[in-house]
């Protein structure tokens, strides 16, 4: 399982998935088509073996490719 580390703009697309939007709202903040996010998710999936978008969410942080997400009090 090859894990190199995700281009900016697959990082924008994980933090953005990470806020909780959808693949739709993806695309149009970055201007990219939705097909252009579910293949950069696709490819982000197979780079860090995670089955499911949520599961590369968990890797992506134990991969440090996104820092933890915390709450400010």
């Amino acid at each position: 399982m090859q894990q190199t580390r995700p281009s900016p703009q697959e990082t924008e697309i994980l933090r953005l998935m990470r806020s909780g939007l959808s693949y739709d709202k993806i695309a149009a903040r970055l201007h990219l088509s939705e097909s252009t996010v579910e293949r950069r998710v696709r490819d982000l999936m197979r780079r860090s073996g995670a089955r499911s978008p949520f599961a590369l969410g968990v890797l992506c942080v134990q991969l440090d490719w996104l820092p933890p997400l915390t709450v400010d009090g």
